[in-house]
């Protein structure tokens, strides 16, 4: 036991001896020393910089050695910074939220120079984006330089710059670059703005581009475009109102035409789109009113709103067998469609799709449609027949003329057909809005008693009707009913009583007279209701 006591006590003691040893202060001889720097020659590396002058860290030591001015070249931009060394004066700024310096957002009183350099700095703070349209008014610039501190401009900033011929950044731009007086992003994949002003009939843009941003393009006066085949994207506007395009091939990897594309491209007069695109923007044609042909790829499953509007040389559209619908005013006053093919699986037609196509003269409405817009085909004054197929559940077809699937409502009447009267079938209870307007050649009508409805503008601007009777179930008359009807002299109401224009009660004895009753109907355009 006794042994066992004392080998404790050792073990004790020689622990507490280590302990203080380790707490123990160290002599200077102890510490580790700095690092050895070896003998060398400052080079330096840029810290920061100001209106004044650069600062620089050596890359070795890390030690600050040296202030230099700037050096300014040729473009207004120190050589070594690129900041903006005689910016252009009178420009207008506002501070960011986080008062961490400004944004440009105007020309101010710049709006008449024909070079604007953008500044550095402005009140002692950095100036670091470019506002959307800030330079919109800047209607005589030809020359925009861009120093190395902007950091944010929006695609689409320069797109009203008309007279704009070149955009200079500064090589030390870590966001932005230029090639051939164009802007790009730092790595050339995205082509921000080719300046308006160039005029060079033909645009040849260089590999490795990605995307041609918003408006990159737009208002360009080239008649040629060459897109390289890296090309995967069109951002919105991309090429509108370039009113000399007249040729261009676009690369096989775009898969979508974005919104208003080749808006206004007055002298585009054939496209085809590459067999892998899915989706048409809207308004991507709009106004293109030299384009004759268009090849729609199979794999298309989407097109926009008044995607060719105003398309006015456009004959045929085969459209493929993947679109469900078409959109609102797809091909509004295309005036020299003469054919167009509805496939298999669309299901409803929106308002004016084909709205004013004054050539069309016969469509066919597939099995598949289950709704249309009453105003799908108004205007199409050379239309002479509407056919439906037999397997559809939601319409049909008598003599040309398109019914509901019931019989029950009126819905169009074709403007160009040739019989000059006409009496609809006992189940009509609803003739729709616009349902005869611009008929050419119907002088005689008689609704049948279950009529009850007559929408706004029904038979509008049907410059034969001479006479038209309603039976004795009619209670309402829509707004503009029979206006522009000229020729219109009798019209018969069976029952006169009760009738009013906006709670102004009629003259039954006045509408048993049906000279005086077309008379009225003519000129008092407001909606009529019997009580």
């Amino acid at each position: 036991m006794k042994k066992l006591f004392t080998v404790l006590l050792l073990f004790c003691a020689a622990a507490a001896f280590f302990s203080l040893a380790a707490c123990a202060p160290r002599s200077d001889t102890d510490q580790p020393g700095p690092p050895e720097v070896p003998e060398h020659t400052h080079t330096g590396t840029q810290l920061s910089y100001d209106a004044e002058a650069h600062r620089y860290l050596c890359e070795i030591c890390g030690q600050a050695f040296q202030n230099a001015a700037h050096t300014e070249d040729a473009n207004g931009l120190c050589s070594v910074c690129g900041c903006s060394c005689s910016p252009t004066e009178g420009l207008l700024f506002s501070e960011n939220a986080g008062n961490d310096g400004y944004t440009l957002i105007g020309a101010g009183d710049a709006a008449r120079a024909t070079e604007i350099r953008i500044p550095s700095f402005y009140e002692g703070k950095p100036v670091c984006a470019v506002a959307s349209d800030a330079l919109a008014g800047a209607n005589a610039m030809e020359r925009l330089i861009i120093p190395a501190g902007i950091e944010d401009i929006p695609e689409g900033t320069f797109r009203n710059c008309l007279t704009l011929r070149e955009i200079i950044v500064a090589p030390q731009n870590t966001v932005y670059s230029d090639q051939d007086g164009a802007l790009y992003t730092e790595d050339r994949s995205v082509l921000l703005q080719y300046p308006a002003g160039q005029k060079a009939d033909t645009v040849l843009l260089p590999d490795g581009i990605e995307r041609i941003g918003d408006y990159a393009l737009s208002c360009s006066a080239a008649a040629v475009i060459s897109l390289p085949e890296t090309v995967c994207e069109l951002g919105n506007s991309a090429f509108s109102a370039c009113s000399q395009l007249r040729e261009i091939a676009l690369p096989d990897n775009i898969s979508e035409i974005s919104e208003y594309a080749f808006s206004n491209c007055l002298q585009l007069q054939e496209l085809t789109l590459p067999k892998g695109v899915v989706s048409i923007g809207d308004f991507a044609f709009r106004g293109c009113s030299s384009l004759q042909s268009l090849a729609l790829p199979s794999s298309l499953t989407q097109i926009g709103t008044a995607a060719f509007e105003r398309c006015s040389l456009l004959r045929s559209a085969n459209l493929p067998s993947a679109i469900e619908t078409i959109e609102a005013m797809v091909f509004f006053n295309c005036t020299s469609l003469e054919e167009l093919t509805l496939p298999d699986h669309v299901r409803s037609l929106g308002y004016m799709a084909l709205g004013n196509c004054t050539s069309l003269q016969a469509i066919t409405l597939p099995a598949s449609l289950q709704t249309m817009d009453t105003y799908a085909l108004t205007g199409c004054s050379g239309l002479k027949a509407i056919e439906v197929a037999a397997e559809n559940r939601s319409y049909r077809s008598l003599d040309g003329v398109l019914y509901s699937a019931d019989g029950t409502q009126l819905l169009k009447y074709p403007s160009a057909h040739e019989r000059t009267s006409f009496i609809p079938p006992q189940t009509v209870q609803t003739v729709a809005d616009s349902a005869f307007e611009n008929c050419l050649y119907l002088e005689e009508i008689a609704l049948p008693g279950p009529v009850t409805d007559i929408g706004g503008y029904a038979f509008t601007n049907c410059s034969a009707l001479a006479q038209i009777s309603f039976g004795e179930n009619l209670a309402h008359i829509g707004a503009g009913a029979f206006s522009a009807c000229p020729a219109l002299v009798r019209a018969a109401f069976t029952d006169p009583d009760g009738w009013d224009i906006g709670g102004e009660p009629l003259s039954a004895q006045m509408l048993a007279d049906p000279a005086q009753a077309a008379e009225l109907l003519t000129t008092r355009t407001e909606e009529w209701q019997r009580a």
